[in-house]
């Protein structure tokens, strides 16, 4: 007997839940050492990689294919690279707020973003911000390698686990309390991020769950998805600073990869229950 549908949603959205748990931690720790250096160095990175997003979803219109082949691709690429660039903008107007006519004193901080992006925009190789920013760099080029290693089904499921998966990150920031201005000009933000995206990975988990693997290439892809969702909560204390020092990012890592990590109620409620837009925007 073969995987049902709904075993595939239910497996990959518990590691979701489980790996937004675990950026709890992450997010967590940051609070706990947060300085001005700390706010500036996570919020200029992550206005560059909206924006490198933006850069990414808008190449999606640039293919070898006829520009309307394909009318639900074009459009959802569409749709998607506004809501990066909105994003940006918002970022963008907290950033320079907080650098109240400064310099942003992060190196090199526009440069900071996916592989894709990276060369077109710049040129030359990814491999340059291997020095800068380790763990961003392995985060990308594993899931690189890994989805080269897997079948269409599974390439794609471990792209969606991405492009979904960081929603947990948005929603953990969405839920900070607003103590200081800055945390109270960042958190509408985050939940507005968290409404434009917790739809996108489970939406493409759903139309792959309809024609499942073999149970042996599910495990197998549920092990990629969870070493790609590791990967980001080392990415995150990197760009929060590294608040968490490598025995405690560890320990984390560990605790998610072994199943130890306690989910939330995130992806399961919301996608499960087949809960509409606007009622997921009322539980965020």
């Amino acid at each position: 007997m073969g995987i049902s549908s709904e075993k595939i949603r239910e497996e990959i959205l518990l590691i979701m839940d489980r790996s937004a748990a675990a950026m709890k931690q992450v997010v967590e720790a940051y609070v706990a050492a947060r300085t001005w250096e700390r706010d500036v160095h996570w919020l200029a990175l992550q206005a560059s990689k909206e924006y490198a997003a933006a850069h990414l979803h808008s190449r999606r219109l640039l293919g070898p294919t006829e520009p309307l082949s394909n009318v639900e691709e074009v459009t959802k690429a569409l749709r998607d690279a506004s809501e990066e660039v909105e994003h940006y903008a918002s970022y963008m107007e907290v950033l320079n707020w907080l650098l109240d006519g400064r310099p942003c004193p992060v190196p090199e901080w526009q440069r900071y973003g996916n592989p894709g992006a990276y060369q077109w925009r710049f040129g030359g190789s990814f491999e340059e911000t291997k020095a800068r920013w380790p763990a961003s760099y392995a985060y990308y080029t594993t899931r690189a390698a890994l989805c080269g290693e897997s079948s269409e089904w599974g390439r794609r499921a471990i792209l969606a686990c991405g492009e979904g998966g960081a929603v947990g990150w948005h929603y953990m920031m969405s839920q900070l309390q607003p103590t200081d201005e800055f945390l109270r000009r960042i958190a509408p933000i985050e939940k507005e991020i968290v409404a434009d995206e917790l739809y996108h990975g489970p939406e493409t988990i759903a139309r792959l769950a309809k024609t499942p693997p073999s149970e042996e290439e599910f495990d197998q892809i549920k092990g990629r998805i969870k070493k790609v969702r590791s990967l980001e909560l080392r990415q995150r204390n990197e760009q929060f600073r590294h608040p968490l020092n490598e025995a405690a990012i560890g320990t984390i890592e560990t605790d998610f990869l072994q199943d130890r990590t306690e989910p939330i109620e995130l992806f399961r409620t919301v996608h499960l229950k087949s809960l509409t837009k606007d009622q997921a925007r009322q539980k965020i």
